[in-house]
């Protein structure tokens, strides 16, 4: 089987599976990347955060209320406030920041993301 036929049945760029760079120019390499990245993304919120973590965070809070280690007023009526969190995965560094930065600026100009949002991204 050849590095390509691989990265193709993993669903993985060649140029990521291997490292080799010389048969890529700046735009073929930017849209590999790009829907490669969409993957990770779409893996780290559907199967990471949905099935991992947001089950982990929510027993955890509520055995810290249960055994009296955590002060929660009223989270017998509406533990919500209490369970729910924001994950955001961190911020993968782009081939030109300068358009990056300018996308986020019309993010959260069009209420797409917030500064918050925005700036825990860059964590």
């Amino acid at each position: 089987m050849t590095a390509r036929e691989i990265a193709a049945g993993l669903g993985v760029p060649y140029e990521q599976l291997t490292g080799d760079l010389s048969s890529v120019n700046y735009s073929s390499i930017r849209a590999g990347l790009v829907e490669f990245r969409r993957r990770v993304e779409a893996l780290q919120h559907n199967v990471v955060v949905h099935q991992f973590c947001r089950p982990v965070w929510r027993r955890f809070v509520t055995t810290e209320y249960l055994a009296g280690r955590l002060e929660a007023p009223g989270f017998e009526r509406d533990p919500e406030p209490y369970l729910s969190a924001s994950w955001l995965p961190p911020k993968v560094e782009w081939v030109d920041p300068l358009k990056d930065v300018q996308a986020e600026i019309l993010a959260i100009g069009a209420g797409l993301m917030s500064r918050r949002q925005a700036v825990a991204a860059r964590l």
